[in-house]
Protein backbone atom coordinates (compact mmCIF):
# COMPACT_ATOMS: atom_id res chain seq x y z
CA UNK A 1 0.00 0.00 0.00
CA UNK A 2 1.72 3.40 -0.76
CA UNK A 3 2.64 5.38 1.93
CA UNK A 4 1.28 9.48 1.81
CA UNK A 5 3.66 11.94 1.03
CA UNK A 6 4.54 14.56 4.24
CA UNK A 7 3.03 17.75 3.68
CA UNK A 8 5.96 20.29 3.40
CA UNK A 9 6.18 24.22 3.88
CA UNK A 10 2.97 26.88 4.67
CA UNK A 11 1.10 23.72 4.35
CA UNK A 12 2.61 21.95 6.87
CA UNK A 13 2.59 24.60 9.61
CA UNK A 14 -1.39 25.44 8.50
CA UNK A 15 -1.66 21.39 10.01
CA UNK A 16 0.31 21.82 13.04
CA UNK A 17 -2.39 22.77 16.04
CA UNK A 18 -1.83 26.31 17.47
CA UNK A 19 -0.40 25.75 20.91
CA UNK A 20 -2.01 28.28 23.44
CA UNK A 21 -0.62 30.38 26.29
CA UNK A 22 -1.29 29.00 29.48
CA UNK A 23 -4.04 30.93 30.99
CA UNK A 24 -2.52 32.81 34.69
CA UNK A 25 -5.74 33.41 35.49
CA UNK A 26 -7.98 31.71 38.36
CA UNK A 27 -10.49 28.90 37.50
CA UNK A 28 -13.77 30.37 36.64
CA UNK A 29 -15.69 29.59 40.33
CA UNK A 30 -12.85 31.35 41.67
CA UNK A 31 -13.89 34.34 39.32
CA UNK A 32 -17.65 33.94 40.34
CA UNK A 33 -18.99 32.05 37.67
CA UNK A 34 -19.87 29.26 39.59
CA UNK A 35 -23.13 27.19 39.52
CA UNK A 36 -25.27 29.76 40.04
CA UNK A 37 -23.69 31.81 36.76
CA UNK A 38 -24.00 28.52 34.76
CA UNK A 39 -27.85 28.12 35.88
CA UNK A 40 -28.57 31.90 34.83
CA UNK A 41 -26.29 31.75 31.20
CA UNK A 42 -28.36 28.68 30.57
CA UNK A 43 -31.37 29.86 31.24
CA UNK A 44 -30.48 33.21 29.16
CA UNK A 45 -29.00 31.02 26.31
CA UNK A 46 -32.68 28.95 26.32
CA UNK A 47 -34.67 32.38 25.89
CA UNK A 48 -32.42 34.21 23.20
CA UNK A 49 -30.74 31.50 21.34
CA UNK A 50 -29.73 33.98 18.28
CA UNK A 51 -27.19 36.75 18.76
CA UNK A 52 -28.65 39.76 19.18
CA UNK A 53 -26.26 42.40 17.80
CA UNK A 54 -26.68 39.68 14.25
CA UNK A 55 -30.10 40.07 14.54
CA UNK A 56 -29.87 43.99 14.47
CA UNK A 57 -27.62 44.55 12.03
CA UNK A 58 -25.99 47.98 11.35
CA UNK A 59 -25.35 50.90 8.65
CA UNK A 60 -23.03 48.32 6.64
CA UNK A 61 -24.34 45.12 7.12
CA UNK A 62 -27.69 43.58 6.99
CA UNK A 63 -29.44 41.40 9.89
CA UNK A 64 -27.84 38.17 9.98
CA UNK A 65 -29.20 34.86 11.76
CA UNK A 66 -25.85 33.70 14.17
CA UNK A 67 -26.00 31.41 16.89
CA UNK A 68 -25.67 33.08 19.74
CA UNK A 69 -22.53 31.28 21.83
CA UNK A 70 -21.94 33.93 24.56
CA UNK A 71 -23.29 35.53 27.28
CA UNK A 72 -22.52 39.47 28.06
CA UNK A 73 -22.86 41.91 30.55
CA UNK A 74 -24.68 44.61 29.08
CA UNK A 75 -22.80 46.92 31.40
CA UNK A 76 -19.49 45.58 32.07
CA UNK A 77 -19.25 43.82 35.81
CA UNK A 78 -16.10 46.37 36.18
CA UNK A 79 -18.61 49.09 36.07
CA UNK A 80 -21.07 47.91 38.26
CA UNK A 81 -20.57 44.56 39.79
CA UNK A 82 -24.54 44.57 42.13
CA UNK A 83 -25.71 43.93 38.32
CA UNK A 84 -23.24 40.85 37.48
CA UNK A 85 -25.90 38.40 38.30
CA UNK A 86 -28.97 40.34 37.11
CA UNK A 87 -30.82 39.10 33.99
CA UNK A 88 -31.92 42.11 32.48
CA UNK A 89 -27.84 43.18 32.24
CA UNK A 90 -27.34 39.87 30.36
CA UNK A 91 -27.69 39.76 26.35
CA UNK A 92 -26.68 36.86 23.93
CA UNK A 93 -24.10 36.86 21.31
CA UNK A 94 -22.17 35.36 18.54
CA UNK A 95 -18.16 34.96 19.45
CA UNK A 96 -17.32 37.32 16.94
CA UNK A 97 -19.82 40.36 18.44
CA UNK A 98 -18.75 39.63 21.95
CA UNK A 99 -15.14 39.55 21.12
CA UNK A 100 -16.00 43.10 19.14
CA UNK A 101 -17.88 44.28 21.82
CA UNK A 102 -15.06 43.31 24.79
CA UNK A 103 -12.52 45.08 22.84
CA UNK A 104 -14.29 48.34 22.51
CA UNK A 105 -14.74 48.21 26.36
CA UNK A 106 -11.18 48.16 26.66
CA UNK A 107 -10.12 50.55 24.38
CA UNK A 108 -10.33 54.52 26.22
CA UNK A 109 -12.59 57.06 24.34
CA UNK A 110 -10.22 59.48 22.56
CA UNK A 111 -10.24 62.66 23.88
CA UNK A 112 -11.55 65.60 21.14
Amino acid sequence: MPIKPPILGAKAKAAQPKQRAPDLRPNSGARGYGADWQRLRKQCMREQPLCILCAKGSATQRPRVVAAVEVDHIIPVTLAPELRMTRSNLQCLCKHCHRRKTMMERVPLRQI
